[in-house]
């Protein structure tokens, strides 16, 4: 095993780098700027935050679909049909399927406008426009990794006590895992971190990292594969490959599981204690992921107005002990 380690820090740390330099935008401060939009509407300043939004938007040649998605509904809010349907299209553009705008409670008068009958009339040119941007064959092959990764989960769970749990994830499991983070590593190289902006779906890779993370403290504090892969991860985030959410909740796994549950560090696992918010707060800022306190107050504008700002993983849950839940 340590041997095997080694190579894989060996892999992790020189060929990639070379490829990760070569961005020119910083997506660091795009999601710092979409922060300061949702610290707006958390305050109530719904049209500051749309123009936040508008600016990313034209700032950056890629755009995460869950901040089209807040525009549309901030936009709608306000009584915008034209912005909203403007958000709309370019969501479309990202991978927003129409069925899913159907379905969005919030959404349900905007769908039945005049408008909105252009829109599906457009929708299959402005849908070409996402197919053509993701990898498919990649992301085929991330979602059999995926299959795979989460079919070994659940038989470890299927051990009858905690400790085989562990020994069976440890013996069994990890070898397999670290194959696959392996392949990570070459897909990274030689085309970008598989997410939403590669594959059009930011699920399936975070679940075989995250599970790289959840043996046990003993492993965590052994291992030296997530550690020679996180500030990859990190900096997948300043390329736009990657939402600071899904790093977050990665991260979340390792620190948690590390501490056996007694560490709390971005809130979406271990519930955090007061004392811990400041520090929570520190590597959120770091990741541009908005603070405890900005999370809580969008819970609020949430449940007042019916929108839903797509705060995965906890987003329709306050963090923190004095969240009144």
């Amino acid at each position: 095993m340590k041997s095997s380690c080694y190579i894989f820090l060996l892999m992790a740390f020189s060929p990639i780098h070379l490829v990760q330099a070569e961005t020119p935008e910083d997506y660091l401060q795009y999601h710092l700027k979409i922060s300061q939009a949702e610290e707006l509407i958390a305050e109530g300043s719904f049209y500051g935050a749309i123009q936040v939004y508008e600016e990313v938007f034209k700032s950056y040649p890629f755009v995460f679909l869950r901040d089209y998605k807040n525009a549309t509904q901030i936009a709608w809010h306000l009584g915008d049909e034209t912005k909203a349907l403007e958000f709309v299209r370019l969501g479309i553009t990202g991978g927003w399927e129409m069925k899913q705008i159907k379905k969005h409670n919030f959404l349900n008068g905007l769908a039945e406008t005049a408008g909105f009958k252009t829109v599906k009339k457009q929708y299959d040119s402005l849908r070409a426009v996402y197919l053509d941007r993701i990898n498919s064959d990649l992301r085929w092959e991330v979602r059999k990794m995926s299959w795979r990764d989460q079919w070994m989960a659940i038989k470890g769970l299927l051990r009858f006590s905690e400790k085989s749990q562990a020994k069976w994830g440890e013996k069994r499991f990890a070898p397999k895992n670290e194959e696959r983070l392996r392949r990570l590593l070459d897909i990274i190289n030689q085309y970008g971190y598989p997410g939403e902006k590669l594959i059009g779906n930011e699920v399936w890779m975070m679940g075989i990292v995250s599970r790289r993370n959840q043996f046990s403290a003993e492993f965590n504090q052994s291992d030296t594969v997530y550690q020679g892969l996180k500030p990859i991860l990190y900096t997948s985030i300043s390329k736009g490959e990657m939402l600071p959410a899904i790093f977050a909740s990665i991260d979340d796994w390792y620190i948690t599981i590390k501490s056996s549950w007694q560490t709390g560090s971005y809130g979406f696992l271990a519930e955090l204690k007061p004392e811990d918010i400041p520090r929570s707060n520190k590597l959120r800022e770091k990741i541009g992921l908005r603070s405890v306190e900005v999370h809580n107050a969008l819970i609020d504008v949430q449940n007042q107005t019916g929108m839903w700002f797509n705060m995965w993983p906890s987003g329709g849950k306050k963090i923190g002990v004095d969240s009144g839940e």
